[in-house]
């Protein structure tokens, strides 16, 4: 099972056509309660940069695009090129290879599993944001995708949150929590408060992590601490799922191929001050006009399913936010949305192994894609209008999978409705919210040395401060994947594919 799961998650991470201290001494002295906002922390998996329609796309995000209008949007932001990287250095400010993540578990070479910076999982020698918040006299949260390992010191609960609910793997059906994406693991590992969880028999995955956050929410609702929610969506992570309703909103709306989208969308962003109007993009999927009549209905319903699993996610952000509102919360709560890295381009189907497996398992009929026991991937073509004007997309060290939406709304004393054009990165998240709750990270943490985040705080841009987060000529940020490896200095990225053999 391990050896299978590992050269499923090598196969994926290579789509065939590409161009181009102790708790209560772990943080200073907090600023007073009233004086601290609450945070919400949305993590979007396998979301494009355009996908959001705040950054030029068509998918129905009003939700996202209001945290846009009343907060920064942050137009070169870049993350790894993998999920669970991403996520380590999202919770600790710290590179991913300090911080133990240095590859998926899915994609890690043997030569590399275990070894300083590939463990995988996070490392003891970081310390997270939730834990210093808590310690700093935060309420705590965690529900959705966790990915950053399911040791007991490496469980929600021991890294910070007071309470959670998650799913403790790369994916998972979005019908059915007990159903795998791929036979990666044994099961699908849900934990509650570092407990296994009982779960549901059925479910939608955006709709159920909502719900229990709001349920958190209203049962601690008389408590004065601000509170912290990390709140992770499966959406839009394969398999890609919708409820019904929703797909049919997007019917057609595909029809024209992933070329007039991609074109489409580098126009709106450039419109919206994003990227250079006429960016130039390289070609890098099939001839949307050659395909067969067939082929080109079932790609569109692809897409159609892919854009309503993203409208269905913003239409659950659109609860929270309501019931925030109702409860008098939304004014003083900061909002941080972005993705994990850039969409997803591989199709499992594309793989013998995977094939014969999901076989057994799921149905590829074009009248029920997206519906409970069904399942598909966007591909390619679609994945490369998800990332317009960028190329490539995830697992990949090209823009397309480094780059994707930022936004941060809700910060005291910033400009509404603006959009920075200067290089940041997932490790200044940590610093900038530590930064707002008046909390300074540790050098050591539970009597031992702990990693201090790399990154820069936001909050002199996001309050106009400044125009820079780091100074010209600074240390390179570096993103190293399994197919590439890319440089990032100043505003020129520098990125080689590794051939294939």
């Amino acid at each position: 099972m391990v050896a299978l799961g590992l050269a499923l998650g090598l196969a994926l991470a290579a789509p065939s056509a590409v161009l181009a201290a102790s708790a209560s001494a772990s943080a200073s002295d907090p600023a007073p309660t009233a004086q601290r906002p609450n945070i919400v922390l949305i993590v979007a998996d396998d979301w494009g940069y355009s996908d959001v329609g705040a950054f030029g796309g068509e998918i129905a995000t009003p939700n996202l695009d209001a945290l846009a209008a009343e907060g920064t949007r942050f137009a070169s932001f870049h993350v790894s090129g993998e999920c669970s990287p991403t996520r380590a250095m999202l919770l600790t400010g710290v590179d991913n290879h300090r911080a133990g993540v240095g590859a998926m578990r899915e994609t890690v070479p043997w030569s590399h599993y275990g070894k300083p910076g590939y463990l995988t999982v996070l490392d003891r020698g970081v310390v997270t944001l939730a834990s210093l918040l808590r310690d700093g006299g935060y309420r705590t949260y965690a529900v959705g995708k966790w990915h950053v390992g399911r040791e007991p010191h490496n469980l929600p609960g021991a890294r910070g949150f007071g309470r959670s609910l998650v799913q403790a793997d790369s994916g998972s059906d979005n019908w059915d929590p007990r159903q795998r994406y791929l036979a990666l693991t044994d099961k699908v590992h849900w934990y509650e408060d570092d407990r296994e969880a009982r779960m549901p028999r059925e479910y939608y995955s955006s709709r159920f992590f909502v719900d229990r956050a709001l349920d958190w929410l209203r049962a601690d609702a008389a408590r004065p601490e601000p509170f912290f929610l990390y709140l992770a969506f499966q959406a839009n992570h394969i398999p890609v799922q919708a409820p019904r309703d929703a797909i049919a909103r997007y019917r057609g709306r595909y029809d024209a191929g992933w070329e007039r989208l991609r074109a489409e969308r580098r126009d709106r962003a450039a419109a919206l001050g994003l990227v250079p109007a006429g960016a130039p993009m390289a070609p890098q999927a099939a001839d949307w006009d050659a395909l067969s009549p067939q082929d080109r209905a079932h790609h569109a319903r692809r897409m159609e399913v892919y854009a309503a699993m993203a409208s269905t996610m913003d239409a659950e952000l659109g609860r929270l936010r309501a019931q925030l509102r109702a409860s008098g919360e939304y004014g003083r709560t900061v909002f941080v949305f972005l993705s994990d890295n850039g969409a997803e381009a591989s199709d499992p189907y594309d793989i013998l192994a995977a094939r014969l497996w999901l076989a057994t398992q799921y149905t590829r009929d074009i009248d029920r894609l997206g519906g409970p026991g069904a399942y598909t991937a966007i591909g390619e073509g679609w994945a490369g209008a998800a990332a317009s004007p960028l190329a490539t997309w995830k697992f990949y060290a090209g823009e397309g999978g480094l780059r994707v939406p930022l936004i941060i709304a809700g910060v005291p004393g910033a400009q509404d409705g603006r959009v920075f054009k200067g290089f940041t990165h997932v490790t200044d998240i940590t610093p900038t919210l530590l930064d707002l709750a008046g909390v300074t990270p540790p050098a050591t943490y539970g009597g031992r040395p702990v990693a201090t985040p790399t990154g820069k705080s936001l909050l002199p841009v996001l309050r106009g401060a400044t125009d820079r987060v780091r100074a010209p000529g600074g240390r390179p940020m570096l993103a190293w994947l399994l197919p590439a490896l890319a440089s990032i200095v100043g505003a020129w990225i520098f990125w080689r594919r590794r051939r294939r053999a």
